[in-house]
């Protein structure tokens, strides 16, 4: 479960004397963080996957960070964005056909996880439905008898931002900073008056 935590020491270089206009300063950032934090990842996310920002969005929570913010006798909460969520079947990754073909008897079906590298699933995979309505999902065969079969899966949100040779977390910090210094920087440009830069 990745965490996604600010670095408000940088933030707060920025912040005045004036004790009551900084105290809106460091909500308002903070705020913004909260509200528009999950598009951040989603789109440095999406760099490199082939995905939907609704479910990098999805998978995002905000929570209160494991310090506290201390300014002017005010104290504030700080903020970190928390990613949760299962393993994802290929139909989130431009998976082909959506459905099985009704005119053909073998098929193969691709997905394109990474961007620009769409492959084949499995040489033995299939689509079926999930019993739930029109939506089919890839399967295979585990063995050499008909059954048993399980869903073909690929990797969570998590997994994507954190795991495996292509770890973005860095880069999602990176761009979550810096999208959060030029909030900051509007807010105390309005309310102090003064660019902090």
């Amino acid at each position: 479960m990745p965490r996604i935590d600010i670095n408000m020491d940088q933030v707060m270089k920025g912040l005045s004397e004036d004790k009551n206009a900084s105290k809106k300063v460091l909500q308002r950032t903070i705020g913004d963080m909260r509200k528009s934090g999950p598009g951040w990842v989603s789109k440095a996310v999406r760099e490199e996957y082939n995905i939907k920002a609704s479910d990098v969005k999805a998978a995002a929570r905000t929570t209160k960070g494991t310090s506290r913010l201390t300014f002017g006798g005010a104290t504030i909460d700080s903020v970190a964005l928390i990613f949760q969520g299962r393993v994802l079947t290929p139909t989130h990754f431009g998976m082909r056909p959506t459905s099985r073909p009704k005119k053909k008897k073998s098929y193969r079906i691709t997905a394109e996880i990474k961007k620009g590298q769409r492959k084949e699933l499995s040489s033995k995979a299939f689509l079926a439905g999930t019993g739930g309505g029109g939506k089919q999902i890839p399967f295979q065969r585990i063995g050499a008898s008909r059954l048993p079969i399980e869903a073909i899966k690929t990797l969570s949100i998590p997994q994507m931002i954190q795991d495996g040779k292509w770890n973005l977390k860095p880069r999602v910090e990176e761009v979550v900073n810096e999208k959060l210094e030029k909030r900051f920087k509007h807010h105390a440009d309005h309310l102090l008056g003064k660019s902090t830069h």
